[in-house]
């Protein structure tokens, strides 16, 4: 069985989820794929605001850049 992986950039979230809160997220596995991007899983959990419903997403890629050293959120 193959796995489906779609990689979310913060720029892919931020755009559909522009009207929610994130409230806590954790890092998972990550993915070098070259010497400056990697792939990153990450689990979160985020309300919309205005909302008392609370939301959680296990395990999704986020893609990452390396900027002077440091891994950033693309």
């Amino acid at each position: 069985m193959t796995r489906l992986i779609y990689m979310m950039t913060y720029a892919d979230f931020k755009r559909a989820f522009d009207s929610t809160r994130l409230i806590n997220y954790k890092i998972g596995n990550y993915k070098i794929i070259s010497a400056s991007s990697a792939s990153v899983e990450v689990s979160y959990t985020f309300r919309y605001k205005g909302s008392k419903n609370i939301h959680k997403n296990k395990n999704r890629y986020w893609h990452v850049v390396k900027v002077n050293g440091v891994w950033k959120v693309d």
